[in-house]
Parts: structure tokens; C-alpha cells; sequence
């Protein structure tokens, strides 16, 4: 008996410090102390890389309007590994399609071709135009994760799904736009 729990007793321990960082990151979420929030959220990872929550508030931190291209990159990342784990959702798929689309405008607003000191315009010109499809690949897969939030919010008679639904069809529109 004595050598079960000493086999349990790190792995309970280990639950119990991740949850408290997991605490943490929520109340510094709440606070919108995102850089604390962040580095809360790693450490809960970091004990339980596994758990598809932390994985979930790690996504809400990188999706602030604080965010950068790296930040998007990282949401993306950790939405892929929750619907690769199970975690099959309209909310998830919604925000890995707000992710790609964010990433997407990202590309197109603030990359640019390198400098070029030859006077030749087509070298730019095909520079902006491996910059345009890249966007471009995040706005497509971005359309692809809203519609699969749809179908799934089809069959949903849940009030948060059905509000969801109202966004995921502004978000459409805009994207049309």
C-alpha cells in the first residue's frame, strides 16, 4: 500500500501545481494581464501538455487584440492539437477560423518583398505575388473552419451556439466583402 501511494502521490501533486498555474492564467486573463496570463498558461502546459483546457486558454491568450503574427501562429497550433485530441467543437473551430483569418490579414497588411537594388519591377511583382497567395491560403482555410462550425451549429438548439452561429455569419460577410 505504501509504495501505491508513493507512486500516486507525484502524479497528484503534479495535477494540483498545473491547476493552480491554470488559476492563474485565468485570473490574468480576466484582468486582460496577458503577458502574465501567458506565462502562466505555458507553465500548466509545461506540467500537462495534454489537457485540452489549458490548451483551450493558451489559444484565448494568443487571440487578443494585443496579438501578433507569432501569437496567431501559436493559437493555430494549439486549436489543431485540441481537434486532433478530441476536442471537435463549433467554438474551437470558430476560433482556429479566426486565428487563420487574423494570420491571413497579418501576411497581407505587413509583409513585404525584400529590398531589391536592381531596377527590375517583376522581381517585386513575384514577391508580392508568393505574399498574396500565402494570405490568401489563410483566408481559404479560414472560410473552411467557420463552415465546419456551421454544419456542426446546424443541429444545435444551445443559446450560446445559436449566438455563435449570428458571428460565424457576420464573420462570412465580411469575408465576402
Amino acid at each position: 500500500m505504501k509504495i501505491l501511494l508513493l507512486l500516486v502521490f507525484p502524479f497528484f501533486v503534479y495535477a494540483q501545481n498545473s491547476d493552480k498555474y491554470y488559476a492563474k492564467a485565468i485570473e490574468s486573463l480576466d484582468r486582460k494581464n496577458y503577458t502574465e496570463a501567458n506565462k502562466q498558461i505555458d507553465n500548466a502546459i509545461a506540467l500537462d501538455s495534454t489537457n485540452l483546457e489549458y490548451r483551450w486558454i493558451k489559444s484565448r491568450v494568443n487571440l487578443t487584440s494585443q496579438s501578433d503574427r507569432n501569437n496567431f501562429i501559436t493559437a493555430i497550433k494549439n486549436l489543431e492539437f485540441i481537434l486532433s485530441n478530441g476536442g471537435k467543437s463549433a467554438r474551437v473551430y470558430n476560433a482556429i477560423g479566426i486565428a487563420e483569418r487574423e494570420l491571413g490579414y497579418q501576411i497581407k497588411n505587413f509583409e513585404r518583398p525584400s529590398e531589391d537594388n536592381s531596377f527590375k519591377d517583376d522581381n517585386k511583382f513575384d514577391e508580392w505575388k508568393v505574399i498574396n497567395k500565402k494570405a490568401l491560403q489563410h483566408l481559404i482555410l479560414a472560410s473552411k473552419y467557420f463552415e465546419q462550425a456551421e454544419i456542426i451549429l446546424k443541429g444545435s438548439t444551445n443559446n450560446a451556439d445559436i449566438y455563435l452561429n449570428n458571428d460565424i455569419e457576420d464573420l462570412k460577410n465580411k469575408l465576402r466583402q
